[in-house]
């Protein structure tokens, strides 16, 4: 079987189990980790996007709450210029009776905000400050200092100081009296940021073009620049409300960690799941030679030595750390390895007993012939024919009584071949002439005995051509690690019964059932002693010649067997 693979070609990069394992692994597996690892981190992505807008949309909501405070409070103080401009601009108006009627209209203003924060009115000509409160301390002594504060100040939006509370103020300058309004700014953010800062996050505001971090209940000045409090990165991301119609701006900046702990638990676990997957494939794969790819090349490996003939090959190499079931398998084959050569050794003896057999059949036929040939010289008195036939025939028969049935060495066959070739030119002159060619180190290749002798044999019986002198032609070579062998005549040829009996590889059984076993055993003895390596070819033509083409592989030996002498 397996040299019916081999002459197949060399097997395809995908027919190997390996091969196919980690090109599985790579289109299936793998792919599958890194989709899901894709999909779960675009998951975890979203999701914290998701969390990073609803804070957006919280912080919204809360400074956008601010800021139309703030802009009702800006509407409203633009109407009561509108309705008071010439009590604000006309010189000499101030009553005391206006002021207090102007600073209630600006309370009112005040609580139409809903803000913890002041309005004031400062009257320039007596230097009297009026001032309404909302959600915030009365003390006297605050209070003297917010009126001096106020009444040192002129401009737009500013951030000021008071009872260690910082206000935003906008103040209105008029000829006659200076108003504004002003709200507890780190209060408001306190209240109404308290979530945010409950997470541990920074809080940075921007009025004008002055940053400040609100730290506990205070807002200082940051030592950042606007871009760095509102820039995202790798360590922190930042949630920013910037207003639409007011300079303010804030930033609420957190660690981009306090992000991913927000995001739901499930998809970390696909997440993590995926990565240890992938961190897996390399112990998987381990796992995967050590428990079966390592076992399978083991068996492969023993069975590639019974398939070249090392029948007491035997898997030793495992232990009890190997699993059950390739421990049985290991066992399994040495058990059939021994049945194998249990067996073989069988069919070893089976074919020397038909060698046996063949002897018994071949030497009385043999005697008779060589009796009848040396009664014929003794007739004709031709003594030295007699001499030296009779020398060949002791060579002849030395050689195949022989006890030992092992192979033999390609000289040793060959010099019985030369004497049995002696002995034919005696009996039959100038019917035949046998030329062969034995390259140097190819004498001590190893073959079965009467290999080459059983075919030159049928030549010299059954291709001989009356009044032709037929020619035999014996070559032996040496090919890599191969014995090449060809048998060539020039005869009469196989008659095509015989050729299709010898290829379907049965004797030959002739018509008065007679069965003929000489190529049959060859064949027989050759796939016993070879196992499936060698290759033997037969081809032939009428009245041209046969072939005989012998494949085997190339062992080398000493003279095992006995030696040839006459002694």
């Amino acid at each position: 079987m397996y040299a019916e693979i081999k002459k197949k070609g060399k097997p395809h990069f995908f027919n190997h189990l390996l091969n196919r394992i980690v090109l599985l692994i790579v289109i299936t597996f793998l792919p599958i980790l890194i989709v899901m690892i894709c999909v779960v981190g675009f998951a975890l992505v979203k999701a914290s996007d998701q969390i990073q807008e609803a804070s957006k949309r919280e912080l919204d909501v809360v400074m956008n709450q601010i800021e139309t405070s703030i802009l009702t409070a800006n509407d409203e103080m633009d109407e009561f210029v509108l309705e008071y401009l010439s009590e604000l601009s006309t010189a000499g108006r101030n009553e005391e009776i206006t002021a207090y009627r102007m600073i209630g209209d600006l309370g009112k203003i005040l609580q139409k905000t809903d803000l913890p924060g002041i309005v004031y009115l400062y009257d320039r000509n007596d230097e009297r400050t009026y001032m309404k409160f909302q959600k915030l301390s009365d003390s006297l002594l605050e209070i003297e200092k917010m009126k001096k504060e106020i009444n040192d100040f002129e401009a737009d939006y500013t951030l000021l100081l008071f009872a260690d509370s910082e206000f935003v103020v906008k103040t209105y300058s008029y000829h006659n009296y200076l108003i504004g309004f002003g709200f507890d700014f780190s209060l408001s953010l306190k209240e109404d940021l308290l979530n945010f800062l409950q997470e541990g996050n920074e809080i940075f505001c921007k009025i004008d073009d002055k940053v400040y971090s609100l730290d506990g209940n205070e807002l200082k000045i940051a030592n950042l620049t606007w871009d760095s409090c509102r820039e995202v990165n790798i360590k922190h991301s930042s949630t920013v409300w910037e207003g639409a119609q007011i300079p303010l701006a804030v930033s609420v900046r957190s660690k981009s960690i306090q992000a991913w702990q927000l995001v739901p638990s499930i998809y970390w676990l696909f997440l993590i799941g995926a990565v240890i997957g992938v961190l897996a494939v390399p112990f998987f794969w381990w796992a995967l030679k050590k428990e079966i790819l390592h076992p399978l090349d083991t068996i492969q490996k023993a069975m590639r030595e019974i398939q070249e003939d090392h029948l007491d090959y035997r898997i030793v190499d495992y232990s009890i750390q190997d699993s059950s079931e390739m421990i049985y398998l290991y066992e399994s084959f040495n058990v059939m390895a021994a049945e194998v050569e249990k067996s073989r050794e069988k069919d070893v003896q089976m074919l020397r007993t038909q060698l046996d057999n063949l002897r018994l059949q071949v030497n009385p036929h043999m005697l008779l012939n060589s009796l009848n040939m040396i009664y014929s010289l003794a007739q004709t008195k031709n003594y030295v024919c007699i001499q030296e036939y009779a020398l060949h025939l002791v060579d002849y028969f030395r050689y195949v009584l022989r006890k030992n049935d092992d192979m033999v060495p390609m000289k040793q066959e060959l010099k019985f071949l030369e004497s049995y070739i002696q002995m034919m030119k005696i009996r039959f002159p100038g019917t035949f002439t046998c030329v062969y060619n034995l390259e140097d180190h190819c004498e001590e290749a190893l073959i079965p005995p009467l290999l080459i002798q059983n075919f030159v044999e049928n030549a010299m019986k059954y291709a001989l051509v009356p009044g032709k002198t037929i020619e035999i032609f014996i070559n032996v070579r040496k090919e890599n690690d191969r014995l090449l062998i060809s048998i060539c005549d020039t005869g009469k040829g196989i008659r095509p019964e015989i050729l299709e009996a010898i290829e379907r590889g049965e004797p030959y059984i002739d018509k008065m059932g007679n069965k003929h076993i000489g190529i049959w055993n060859c064949i027989r003895r050759v796939e016993v002693f070879f196992g499936e390596n060698p290759d033997m070819n037969i081809s032939s033509v009428r009245e041209q010649g046969t072939q005989v083409w012998l494949n085997l592989p190339f062992r080398e030996g000493g003279s095992v067997n006995e030696t040839f002498d006459r002694g």
